[in-house]
């Protein structure tokens, strides 16, 4: 399952967002599926509000979120990665720990935002 932007939202230039966020959370699962269980579904969803909260900073704009497979992961691109990261924490307060591993790498031209969507088509 996948939820992905077609396209880049107002007011979003690609060059001003160089660097793309790879938040993943990985999960044990029962179903075949590979979706989560209610419980981790529901801690997911929790984070996804703090995550909906960082879209309104004009950091960073998240652009796909792929789950399935014993894994979530959500695909950022942002202005400032420890400026992004900084404020990411301060949304989390009185969050539980969440396992998150977040990769960081430049991704100038969204290579793998438009590899994604164009496959899609």
């Amino acid at each position: 399952m996948y939820r992905l932007r077609n396209n880049v939202p107002d007011g979003i230039f690609i060059k001003d967002y160089p660097y793309l966020l790879s938040i993943l959370w990985q999960y044990e699962f029962d179903e075949p599926s590979g979706m989560p269980s209610a419980e981790i579904n529901k801690e997911q969803l929790a984070f996804d509000d703090a995550l909906d909260e960082m879209d309104a900073t004009g950091l960073g704009t998240m652009m796909l979120a792929i789950t399935g497979n014993g894994r979530r992961e959500w695909v950022w691109y942002v202005t400032d990665p420890q400026q992004w990261l900084s404020s990411l924490h301060h949304c989390l307060k009185g969050h539980p720990a969440y396992p998150l591993d977040i990769q960081q790498s430049e991704d100038r031209g969204w290579g793998t935002w438009k590899t994604f969507r164009d496959g899609m088509k």
